[in-house]
């Protein structure tokens, strides 16, 4: 099974790159900045890799190495 990475810490470099939270509901939390690009973050779990690759290729931050 794949490793899954702290919440806040990738919450944290977001927002060190001008990521935001846009809206929120019960299990997800939209990021945007000022370019438009968005994507969801599920709420209070751990994030796992596969998903740390798809939030990659939308904002072009790798979030493994920082």
């Amino acid at each position: 099974m794949a490793k899954a990475v702290n919440r806040r810490s990738i919450v944290e470099k977001l927002n060190k790159h001008g990521y935001e939270v846009v809206r929120t509901n019960q299990l997800f939390e939209l990021f945007s900045n000022e370019e438009g690009k968005a994507f969801p973050l599920v709420k209070n779990a751990p994030v796992h890799q596969g998903t740390l690759k798809r939030i990659a290729a939308v904002t072009g931050i790798d979030l493994l190495s920082e």
